[in-house]
């Protein structure tokens, strides 16, 4: 037998307009869904605590709510990222803010939009029972890095020559891989000291000794990129994407739970209470403002120009344009 419910009619006006409020709201997000704006953001390896502001804006769906329809797209290193924004093939590069300027010199009008880290991660590390006790200490020495060409690479190359070394001659430089891998190098005495950054420092200081650490100084370390092209094409896009950046650097500098979240996914098989008990230093570089100093930029370019004398400066406000004042 079949069963009828029988409403008054004060509740089917109800129900009615129940239903009509329901329907407007799921064509409302079906509007907002089709009207957001694709971006597609380039990262040069796995998000980690220097980019954690990214990350909290993907997975809190912040950017979402900008109407901001953002893909993620991980290449295997800072090169082949860079040469798909080059390319076009992407919109923003998480990448090395040093890339601005080679590419400008390049006749490539690239420019910081978002400014992610003003510390360069690294430590150099080695051995506690012979550790060399500074980087002129390192003569003759094997010296572990990520690659050949790569961040790890120039910063030890230039260090080396502030000590009055030359990279090519006085210290043997091998590309082993990322930080894990030169923990084990540094561990099976494969190096003298080897290239770590991101969480494994926090391992590293337990085990090895500091032989230079790029921590103690201020520069333009970390930053999503694009060229103007783009910018130029879309100034509402770009404002609504550097906003939405910073409220997640904001969140990760503020908000400890969300911060220990995201660093806990970075880092699935490092001990949970090692981070949650360090994640302000591990997000101590994060930027909430829309801009590097001028100083961060002059101590970047100095060393990218010390490295690459070939390269020609450029200015303040062409590497780093104050897209919120415009």
């Amino acid at each position: 037998m079949r069963t009828e419910r029988l409403f008054s009619g004060p509740v089917k006006k109800l129900l009615a307009s129940s239903f009509l409020l329901v329907a407007a709201a799921v064509m409302a997000l079906a509007v907002s869904s089709a009207h957001a704006q694709a971006l597609r953001i380039a990262a040069f390896g796995p998000l980690n605590n220097e980019s954690i502001a990214v990350a909290i804006a993907l997975d809190q769906g912040l950017y979402k709510e900008a109407g901001i329809d953002a893909e993620l797209i991980t290449f295997k290193g800072g090169a082949p990222a860079v040469q798909a924004l080059a390319g076009k093939a992407v919109d923003v590069c998480i990448c090395s803010p040093e890339h601005v300027i080679r590419l400008t010199n390049r006749g490539l009008d690239a420019h910081v939009i978002v400014p992610l880290s003003n510390i360069t991660s690294y430590v150099l590390f080695g051995p506690k029972d012979n550790a060399a006790k500074d980087i002129a200490g390192l003569r003759g020495k094997k010296i572990g890095i990520t690659s050949p060409g790569s961040k790890t690479d120039g910063l030890v190359r230039l260090a080396l020559q502030r000590a009055g070394l030359d990279p090519d001659k006085d210290a043997s430089i091998v590309g082993i891989g990322g930080s894990a891998n030169n923990l084990a190098a540094i561990k099976a005495r494969h190096v003298d000291a080897g290239m770590v950054s991101g969480l494994e420092v926090l391992l590293a200081e337990q085990q090895f000794t500091a032989v230079h650490d790029w921590r103690k100084s201020k520069t333009a370390s970390l930053a999503l990129i694009g060229l103007d092209s783009w910018s130029g094409a879309n100034p509402e896009l770009v404002r609504k994407f550097i906003q939405t950046t910073l409220k997640a650097a904001e969140i990760a500098a503020n908000d400890k739970t969300k911060r220990d979240d995201a660093l806990l996914e970075f880092y699935p098989n490092i001990d949970a209470e090692l981070i949650r008990g360090n994640s302000d230093r591990l997000v101590a570089s994060v930027l909430t403002r829309p801009r590097f100093t001028e100083e961060e930029f002059d101590t970047l370019q100095a060393d990218t120009l010390a490295l690459e004398p070939d390269l020609k400066p450029i200015s303040y406000d062409a590497f780093n344009p104050d897209f919120l004042g415009k």
